[in-house]
């Protein structure tokens, strides 16, 4: 589309009239391919959905089939999102052109693989446990790099001109802190960019993550892990809870985020300086919640998958095989 952007027309006028660019995109996939293929197939902001109905509108227009893997029906793609009723003529559309296949078989195999460290996932909870976790975690770092995490040493990746700090690394392995990886405003390039310079990453001090307050961590980290097991990356992970309970939605906040006040007033129509207490009382809108945290949730159980997957024998078998070569 940016690239179809730069094709328009100028017109030397004082009424700006907008082009659609959408028609000139569809014709140039259509020039090389037929079918079309979209795998982990989601929608998950407003501006992804206005853009999918015209763009699929017009590919089908052109003969073009779409081919998709997802975890939703189609009927539930977007459901409860901002202006949803923009996007709702989309999902018959859809099914018109469509067959759906339900492929669930009831067995999720990332989970049948035995762990080959016997843990990589460690639970921080009261003090005498928590001082075992940490301990058990650096055995693990110790195990792969014969290091403490003091005599590792900081470095930094750079993507796009930008600086990635990396808390501690030697050689292949790599050590962040939860708020480096997914507090700082970070993205799918520079997750690539880590998996592409590591061969195992080690996260300590992973939390909770309200889906009210913070749900960019939590979309954040969701893309981490989607990026690490794409790319075949150990992970190691020092948490406060197990991973079916990594994420939640607490309703019954006092403070609020400055993110989940835009969040907030942009869902209420722009509506500006709404007080602590409506806050509260319009946080129990049904639909703002499914809003809030909904696609979240969703993507927990995938999430909660892969890191099972992760820490399984054949996953780590290739992990190890990449640390010896870099020997």
């Amino acid at each position: 589309m940016h690239e179809a952007s730069k094709n328009v027309p100028k017109i030397n006028s004082y009424k700006y009239t907008p082009a659609d660019i959408i028609p000139p995109v569809a014709e140039e996939l259509a020039k090389d391919s037929w079918i079309l293929c979209f795998d982990e197939f989601q929608v998950v902001d407003i501006s992804d959905a206005m853009i999918l109905r015209r763009l699929f509108t017009e590919l089908w227009k052109r003969g073009i089939v779409i081919v998709t893997t997802g975890n939703r029906k189609m009927e539930d793609l977007y459901k409860g999102g901002l202006q949803y009723q923009n996007f709702e003529p989309f999902i018959p559309m859809l099914q018109q052109h469509a067959d759906q296949v339900d492929m669930t078989s009831g067995v999720d195999y990332r989970k049948l693989g035995d762990s080959l460290f016997g843990n990589t996932y460690f639970i921080e909870n009261d003090d005498e446990e928590s001082e075992s976790a940490k301990t058990e975690f650096h055995e693990v770092l110790n195990k792969l790099t014969n290091k403490t995490p003091a005599q590792m040493t900081p470095s930094h990746l750079t993507v796009f001109g930008r600086k990635i700090e990396v808390t501690k690394s030697h050689k292949r392995v790599a050590y962040f802190n939860f708020h480096d990886l997914c507090v700082k405003p970070l993205g799918s390039n520079d997750y690539l960019t880590i998996a592409e310079n590591f061969d195992c990453v080690f996260i300590e001090n992973l939390p909770q993550i309200d889906l009210q307050t913070r749900k960019s961590e939590a979309r954040r980290f969701i893309t981490l892990i989607d990026t690490l097991y794409d790319e075949r990356v150990g992970v190691v992970i020092l948490a406060s809870h197990e991973p079916e309970e990594l994420f939640v939605v607490n309703n019954s906040k006092e403070e609020w985020t400055q993110e989940f006040r835009d969040f907030v007033e942009q869902f209420y129509g722009g509506e500006r300086g709404i007080s602590d207490d409506a806050m509260k009382e319009k946080g129990k809108n049904k639909e703002f919640m499914l809003t809030s945290g909904e696609d979240e949730k969703f993507a927990l159980a995938r999430l909660v998958s892969r890191l099972t997957e992760m820490k399984s024998e054949s996953y780590w078998e290739d992990v190890l095989r990449r640390l010896a070569k870099s020997e």
